[in-house]
């Protein structure tokens, strides 16, 4: 359940945010929610089937929105490919721990999505 609450919450951020620029602790949590998303792409569809086109349009919508710099647009991306080769490497298959990972993981990515929000004032 709480995969589909960071699914809603992104979404929301993505499309409210637009083009306000929140220096410092939001571009951290961006960042952040961009290792997140990279990591669960592929623990989600090695558990529960093949969503991991949903969670590569999920940063693409957020970049798309967000309107980042060049060199930060960089470090989004390549953030989520450095987690989704890791998690790849890592995971073979689906797992107790990998489950539970996705469970953490889930919670603290639609946390940051929540306080991401409140930064933004929407």
């Amino acid at each position: 359940m709480k995969l589909f609450q960071l699914i809603a919450v992104i979404s929301t951020i993505s499309l409210s945010y637009g083009t306000l620029a929140v220096a410092g602790t939001y571009e951290q949590q961006r960042f952040r929610l961009a290792d997140i998303l990279g990591t669960l792409s592929v623990l989600d569809f090695l558990c529960h089937g093949d969503r991991a086109e949903d969670w590569q349009s999920k940063i693409k919508t957020l970049l798309e929105s967000d309107d980042p710099s060049d060199d930060e647009r960089q470090q989004i991306v390549g953030r989520y490919n450095r987690n989704k080769r890791s998690a790849l490497r890592i995971h073979t298959h689906c797992t107790p721990a990998a489950l539970i990972a996705i469970e953490r993981l889930s919670t603290e990515g639609s946390q940051l999505a929540r306080e991401m929000s409140l930064l933004t004032g929407r």
